[in-house]
């Protein structure tokens, strides 16, 4: 259920009769407000009506294709707000290069964070993707 927001009305999907090694393409109409009690499954209702040589009670299979997001994955919990805007504190300070133990200790301690603005593209209670960092960027939880 946490994945229905991934699904909007007008959104196309795939429809395969596998009988007939056919495929014919509809839209999203309806989504249930609620799941299920019992399934805890939302119902989605598919308009296929542009397409009439779909025989009558043949078994399908239907394909809804999702939105590919592209970013940084990083927890939730790291992603701020403010005045509607998106932003996550990154460390200032970058390390060229490799280094010793002791050196990623002195600079772990002497690292100092500033506020950057992100793009989120998707965000869910545990994980957002996010444009605005790097791979491997150091970030923390909110400064005090």
């Amino acid at each position: 259920m946490k994945d229905i927001e991934k699904y909007s009305i007008g959104q196309k999907v795939q429809l395969s009769i596998v009988d007939l090694d056919k495929n014919y393409e509809g839209t999203i109409a309806e989504i249930a407000p609620i799941a299920d009690a019992m399934t805890k499954k939302m119902s989605v209702k598919v308009d296929f009506s542009s397409q009439e040589d779909i025989p009558f009670g043949a078994y399908t299979k239907i394909t809804i294709p999702l939105s590919t997001y592209i970013g940084v994955k990083i927890p939730a919990e790291y992603v701020y707000y403010q005045y509607g805007k998106a932003f996550a504190y990154v460390s200032s300070l970058s390390s060229s290069g490799a280094m010793t133990v002791e050196q990623e200790k002195t600079q772990q301690k002497n690292e100092q964070f500033e506020k950057r603005a992100l793009k989120v593209s998707y965000c869910s209670d545990e994980e957002c993707i996010v444009d605005g960092l790097d791979l491997g960027t150091s970030i923390t939880k909110k400064l005090k």
